[in-house]
């Protein structure tokens, strides 16, 4: 969630959104809206060529990068519920 990413590195919201967006119009993530948020995920390796290549890249050239360990030690950290706050009222209106 674009949420989570915002909580772990130095960069607002419309700059991850941004990005995000990048990401899925080059076709190595997709998202859906789930309630308010919309979550992201990166697309199954089996439907593209290109995303594999690009992950076995990436984990060769971050595998001994401590700053990349650390990253990754927070990723786990992140609290989904503590970051979501009280569910939002809906909008709508019952007739």
């Amino acid at each position: 969630r674009g949420g989570e990413l915002v909580a772990l590195v130095d960069v607002g919201q419309p700059a991850v959104s941004r990005h995000l967006g990048i990401l899925q119009r080059a076709g190595l993530i997709e998202s859906s809206r789930n309630h308010w948020w919309v979550e992201y995920r990166r697309v199954d390796p089996a439907d593209s060529t290109v995303v594999p290549r690009l992950l076995e890249g990436l984990h060769e050239a971050t595998a001994d990068d401590p700053e990349t360990a650390a990253f990754m030690a927070r990723v786990r950290e992140v609290d989904r519920h503590r970051l979501r706050g009280p569910p939002r009222p809906s909008r709508r209106r019952h007739l």
